[in-house]
């Protein structure tokens, strides 16, 4: 008994200190609609979703906006602002009927199309990674994404998924999202099935990326998560060990 308390502790040790380590997101979806007479598809707050799972998700509607305040994933407001530019908006899916399960499928159906231009301003971390998704309403598009600024990393080239497989919106509870990271640097060998990129290690409080493809591009939504300090990290590992060690000396008794 007295293992299997001290076992738990130990869980709790990592998933306490890691998540308040990265508890930090702020995240970002376009609404979209427009497919076939598809409507514009918000997350509520309580919707949980992105490869690093959050809520309080910002919506943002159209096809272009200007120096749009942004919340975190706690709902509270930040200094963050969002400036983008887009050919308009549409959606994976088509029909008025859509009904997107879970915040994932949400997340994922509207887009803007076109060459986007996104920019953020104000991010309060010091250190941070950008999670791009991106799901087209027609698979094998190829879909060229670039981190412009502070430091540009990329391009990255991805080919659309389907998009109504039953690993994205099929409109069904019963199946889970899969994510497929888009991580070619050859435009001839794009990586099959990627529906969303990530640039890592990114400083400064402004970044701008840019997404493309030829015939139409399409941008869901991004993610913003703060990297853990390193300070943070030791008291991970220093937690952890000191659990360690009283497991130890319980075992000894």
């Amino acid at each position: 008994m007295q293992r299997r308390v001290l076992h738990l502790l130990v869980v709790a040790g990592f998933v306490g200190t890691s998540s308040s380590a990265i508890a930090a997101q702020i995240g970002v979806n376009f609404t979209g609609g427009g497919n076939g007479s598809s409507p514009a598809v918000s997350l509520v707050a309580s919707d949980s979703a992105g490869v690093v799972p959050q809520i309080n998700w910002n919506n943002a509607a159209g096809g272009t906006g200007t120096s749009l305040p942004l919340l975190d994933n706690t709902g509270a407001a930040t200094a963050a602002a969002l400036t983008y530019t887009a050919g308009g908006t549409y959606s994976s899916i088509g029909g008025a009927a859509i009904a997107p399960a879970g915040g994932d499928e949400k997340l994922n159906t509207g887009f803007v199309f076109g060459n986007g231009n996104v920019t953020v301003s104000g991010i309060p971390y010091a250190t941070y990674d950008v999670y791009v998704y991106e799901l087209n309403d027609a698979a094998g598009r190829v879909e060229t994404t670039t981190l412009t600024a502070p430091v540009a990393q990329g391009p990255i080239f991805g080919g659309s998924a389907t998009p109504n497989d039953a690993g994205h919106v099929d409109q069904s509870a019963g199946t889970s999202y899969v994510y497929t990271r888009s991580t070619s640097t050859d435009t001839a060998n794009p990586t099959a099935n990627g529906d969303y990129v990530r640039f890592t290690n990114v400083t400064g409080p402004t970044f701008t990326f840019t997404t493309s493809a030829t015939g139409n591009g399409y941008l869901n939504g991004f993610q913003i998560v703060q990297v853990p300090e390193p300070a943070s990290a030791g008291m991970l590992v220093t937690g952890v060990m000191g659990l360690l060690v009283v497991r130890r000396r319980t075992r000894a008794l």
